[in-house]
């Protein structure tokens, strides 16, 4: 996961180096994000105080 300085995360493969996704959602700057033990979940936060949930199998957001 990369979020430099920007609203969006970027998802890449450790193992090929290849962007797989990007999400979109949060109105300012990513400041934080964690993945859940079995990886079927990233939480990220931002500057703007809103925490959002994402399924890493269906990537999208499923709580904001």
């Amino acid at each position: 996961v990369h979020t430099p300085a920007l609203p969006w995360l970027q998802i890449w493969s450790a193992e090929t180096g290849q962007l797989l996704r990007t999400c979109r959602g949060h109105e300012a700057e990513i400041t934080d994000f964690a993945v859940n033990c079995d990886n079927k979940l990233l939480a990220s936060g931002c500057t703007a105080k809103t925490i959002r949930i994402w399924s890493l199998e269906v990537w999208h957001a499923l709580l904001s």
